[in-house]
């Protein structure tokens, strides 16, 4: 894939933008340069937008890079012409952003749109704008995602130095993420994770048994428990359980006696109280049958009681009707006074009403005078209403005259206002230019004071890193002490052995010696004193190795320890020239300007205090003329505004004078219209008001009269039928009184015979108005007599049962309950004992399950847990060789990209550095495993990475970020990319090494790829001739020139 063209629009910095790729290539490399936050990197930000819809990051979304200066009519889009395999796609694309809506007003949110062209021999063979099918396409036709094509296309060279010279620690972190190797990392947690449970279960199990060892309950504590192992104390608490399981049956057989005599003393005292509450249960009946036989005389007179009111019950309905009617003939007489008081009060008002009338009739003729006066009255309001009309309209012309002259004032005043603000926004609108220059000089120096703070701060760290080295080196000097002794210690160790082993085999040989024999050291057949073997020392053949080993390894780190201390005190010193040299021609690059005013002398930390000086003056100053700009703009605006506004007063000025004097006319005119009316009205009535009031009085006067005629007649009408139903109902209520009258008397009558025959020829109403009180007794009377009758049955019958069934004397309980208490007594102590030997079996037992399970589970786990160790040490690599197994994956990619990082470096360097792994373990993990040695030719053996120089370094750098895009391209299938970004990297260059690197830039053209430098370095544009130079133009937009030497 290789970009041909691209199109910019709204799109980060760039309002309407078109680089065009094609004129770039046939040369080997070209720059794109520019201060930073300018756009440089923004326009891979647009390749990589226009291939996968999305930016380069995931933590950015696309809809972000829309430009903030873009107005919501114009759309952000980019478009990419590109070449692939023979044939150019044009791919559009746009995010998704809200925009005013095409028809209508308001804004709307448009989705994510896009477009792919393809042409074949420029024969366009494809045009599709279904998104999802798209992206589909171009992925399959790249045969890489996105993070892949920032991964081959884009190489942060600064980020591939770093990693060069990266610990093992650092290397796995970067390659981690590209090659996916985290669920090494996962495995490995995993199993540490098991391995602490399990030791955590371990530990635990033995935790379980000290403690249930401490909780075990002893009939006789052994004297020498503490001494006892886990297996005797065991073997005792088994001992001991036997014989508290043998204790235990012997005290459930007593119990269970003991027991069964309970129970029988508990039965023979429940037949006891039994056969007592039954001889008194029969005493109790025999008393109730005394008492009810002494109720029967009361029982009979109830009885009679009942008949009598059971006689007068069948009365008390003729009773209650008689009642009923008396009260009748009671109400219906109060009623009757009643009514005849209403019917005379009735008459009275009817004479009254008829006196009203009479009065009324001899009034009409003056209401109707009054009638005929209010048509003449109102005849003469049109020449009042004509008066009060001209009138309000006078009024009305001289406010209207008023307000148009206040109106004309205020225009006059706000047109010179307008005027003199004029002169004075014009006076500053004039600066806006003069001001522009100064605000472009100082956001150059704004730059410039960012670059020389930037470049400050490099040689600060650079300076911080040589004293870290220069520590380095000091503690591994340190360390050498240590070392020579830790030599000379295993020398001695190896000597001390040597001499061990001699004097033994020595003593060996004495103790063959026989009597006689001479010695085969002095000759001498006397052995006073043979040599001894020293015991519990014996010297094997093993040890010696062993210690002979120590003692090479021990030489071996002393002499490493000086070959690192040689190398970094070389590289120190010439990292320190190097640094020295940068700073001394950072300060005379200072020196040098003029309007800088640094003073020559100053040390790094001096010269950045100034430079951030100077950047806080030059930004007060920037603020200053920003804000005098805007003031200039808003002045330029403001007096277009204001012209405006001059030309629209005069015309509102010759406006409203027109108006003016057109109200001073009318003024006149009502005037007198008005004067000509006046004279025109009658002398009785002041004005409209003074008639209108009289006419209203006058109508309200007769139509009072009217309505009191109406009043009085309804009323006479009314009365007079309210009299006729008084009579009516008079002669009712009499005939009324008569009937009720009658009814009493024969009611009366009738009940008076039946209490003469009832009572023996005596009418006794008193007696029969108390019986009538007791009728409602009747029902409890009756229920009282049925209930005797059943309790005397009933006891009968339970007397007949009880003396069939009770004989014999009463039974002696309290004697039979003291001897039940001591059987339970015994009882209870059988049972306490029987409980505690369980309790301590129960207690006992579980306790020894709980032992024996947790050693099992120990003895089970033993295996298990030192696999488990073992493979954890593995995978995570803290064995001896301190490589986890993500790590040696991860190596296995580095051999690949070391593999093809040597081809590029071979050729870089004329075949003078070849990368390799170190192949030594680290004294730690981090530094163990992916460590990076360089073969030099030139010297003939092989050194530290952190040796190389910085053009060294960096083409070691570029070496390893083009293996990594090919590496990566080939996971993914062997595709071919054709261009190639390399953003930043060259700023902490000095000049011989950005010749170098320059050099090797050059000559890895020979694969007609397009590469481009991202690079704010000046150094750059005159060794890179084709260029885009991307130039900030204010208010967050940028330009992209593209420069081509003729």
């Amino acid at each position: 894939m290789k970009p041909l063209k691209l199109t910019l629009k709204n799109f980060g910095p760039y309002e309407s933008e078109v680089i065009d790729f094609q004129k770039l290539d046939q040369v080997p490399v070209f720059l794109i340069s520019g201060q930073t936050g300018s756009g440089k990197t923004t326009i891979f930000e647009a390749l990589t937008f226009a291939l996968y819809g999305e930016s380069v990051t995931s933590d950015r979304p696309a809809n972000s890079l829309q430009s903030d200066f873009a107005v919501d009519t114009e759309p952000t889009e980019v478009t990419l012409l590109f070449d692939h395999q023979g044939k150019q796609y044009e791919i559009t694309r746009q995010p998704k952003q809200t925009l005013a809506k095409k028809r209508g007003t308001g804004d709307k949110t448009y989705a994510a749109s896009a477009q792919l062209k393809v042409f074949d021999n420029a024969n366009k063979v494809e045009d599709t704008t279904k998104l999802k099918e798209i992206n589909i396409e171009l992925e399959q036709l790249l045969q890489i995602n996105r993070d892949q094509f920032s991964q081959i296309v884009l190489l942060p060279q600064g980020d591939f130095r770093r990693f060069l010279i990266s610990d093992s620690e650092g290397k796995e972190s970067v390659l981690r993420k590209l090659f996916k190797t985290q669920l090494y990392q996962n495995w490995g947690e995993q199993i540490k994770d098991q391995l602490r449970e399990a030791n955590s279960k371990s530990r635990g199990w033995k935790s379980t048994i000290t403690d249930n060892l401490k909780g075990i309950q002893w009939l006789e504590k052994p004297a020498d428990l503490a001494d006892l192992g886990v297996e005797s104390q065991v073997a005792l608490l088994k001992d001991q359980q036997t014989q508290t399981e043998a204790t235990g049956h012997q005290q459930r057989d007593a119990l269970n006696k003991q027991r069964a005599a309970v129970q029988k003393q508990q039965t023979t005292i429940e037949q006891g109280v039994k056969h007592n509450q039954q001889l008194d249960e029969l005493a109790k009946l025999e008393a109730q049958q005394t008492q009810l036989d002494s109720q029967a005389p009361a029982m009979a007179t109830l009885q009679k009681t009942i008949a009598t009111l059971t006689w007068v019950q069948t009365l008390k309905p003729k009773y209650d009707t008689l009642q009923q009617a008396t009260a009748s003939h009671q109400q219906t007489a109060q009623n009757i006074i009643a009514e005849r008081t209403n019917k005379a009060k009735t008459e009275t008002d009817l004479q009254a009403l008829k006196t009203t009338q009479a009065e009324l009739q001899k009034q009409a003729p003056t209401y109707a005078a009054k009638q005929q006066q209010v048509p003449l009255l109102e005849q003469q309001r049109p020449s009042f209403e004509k008066v009060a009309q001209l009138t309000a309209t006078l009024t009305q012309a001289k406010v209207a005259a008023t307000q148009a002259q206040k109106a004309l004032t205020t225009i006059t005043t706000q047109q010179q206002t307008v005027s003199d603000n004029l002169v004075k926004q014009q006076s500053v609108a004039d600066q806006a230019a003069p001001l522009k220059l100064q605000e472009a000089t100082l956001k150059q120096q704004q730059d410039k004071l960012a670059g020389y703070t930037r470049q400050g701060h490099a040689l600060q760290q650079a300076a911080e890193q040589l004293t870290i080295s220069n520590q380095q080196v000091t503690a591994k000097q340190t360390q050498l002490p240590e070392s020579q002794a830790a030599v000379s210690s295993a020398e001695a160790q190896k000597d001390d052995l040597e001499n061990q082993r001699l004097a033994n085999h020595i003593a060996e040989l004495a103790q063959q010696l026989k009597p006689g024999t001479p010695c085969p050291i002095c000759g001498s057949v006397d052995h006073p004193s043979p040599a001894l073997a020293v015991e519990g020392k014996t010297i094997t053949k093993a040890a010696l190795t062993t210690a002979d080993k120590n003692v090479t390894m021990q030489r071996q780190r002393f002499t490493k320890l000086e070959t690192e201390i040689d190398q970094l005190t070389q590289n120190l010193r010439t990292q320190q020239t190097a640094q020295n040299n940068a700073v001394t021609a950072f300060q005379n690059e200072l020196a040098d300007l003029d309007w800088l005013s640094i003073k020559t002398g100053l040390d790094l930390v001096g010269c950045l205090d100034s430079l951030q000086a100077m950047a806080k003056t030059v930004a007060e100053q920037m603020t200053n003329i920003q804000q005098q700009v805007a003031e200039s703009e808003r002045a330029a605006v403001q007096v277009t505004q204001l012209t405006e506004q001059q030309a629209e007063l005069t015309k509102r000025m010759s406006t409203q004078q027109t108006g003016f004097n057109e109200a001073q006319q009318r003024v006149q005119t009502v005037t007198v219209q008005l004067t000509d009316a006046q004279a025109q009205l009658p002398a009785d009535f002041k004005d409209l008001a003074s008639l209108d009031a009289h006419l209203k009085a006058l109508k309200q006067a007769i139509a009072d009269f009217n309505q009191q005629q109406s009043d009085n007649q309804k009323s006479l009408v009314a009365t007079q039928s309210a009299l006729a139903a008084s009579v009516s109902k008079l002669d009712v209520l009499t005939a009324r009184q008569t009937e009720l009258a009658t009814q009493v008397t024969d009611l009366n009558n009738q009940l008076t015979t039946d209490l003469k025959t009832h009572f023996e020829g005596q009418a006794d109403w008193d007696q029969f108005k108390a019986l009538i009180a007791q009728v409602s007794t009747i029902p409890d009377k009756r229920q009282q007599i049925q209930a005797y009758n059943q309790q005397t049955a009933s006891v009968r019958a339970q007397l007949e049962t009880y003396r069939k069934m009770v004989s014999g004397d009463r039974v002696d309980v309290t004697t039979a309950k003291a001897q039940l208490q001591t059987l339970q007594t015994d009882l209870q102590r059988a049972s306490d004992q029987l409980d505690a030997t369980s309790k301590l079996y129960i207690l006992n037992q579980k306790t020894l399950e709980t032992i024996e399970n947790a050693t099992k589970a120990i003895r089970k786990q033993a295996h298990d847990l030192d696999e488990l160790t073992l493979l954890s040490s593995t995978i995570n690599g803290s064995g001896d060789a301190k490589l986890s197994l993500e790590r040696y994956v991860l190596q296995q990619y580095l051999l690949e990209i070391l593999d093809a990082a040597n081809g590029h470096l071979q050729e870089l360097s004329s075949g003078r550095y070849y990368l390799q792994l170190h192949e030594e373990a680290g004294t730690y993990a981090k530094n163990t495993g992916l460590e990076l040695d360089v073969y030099d030719d030139n010297v003939g053996h092989t050194r530290s990475v952190h040796t190389l120089s910085g053009g060294e370094s960096f083409i070691a750098a570029l070496s390893l970020a083009l293996a990594l895009g090919e590496v990566i391209q080939n996971q993914a299938g062997g595709i071919s990319i054709d261009a190639l970004f390399i953003d930043e990297g060259f700023g902490s260059l000095d000049t011989d090494s950005l010749q170098t690197a320059m050099a090797a830039l050059e000559h890895i053209e020979g694969d007609h790829r397009m590469i481009g430098i991202i690079s704010h370095v000046a150094a750059l544009k005159t060794q890179i001739p084709y260029q885009i130079q991307v130039t900030t133009q204010g208010q967050g937009k940028s330009r992209a020139k593209l420069v081509v030497p003729q």
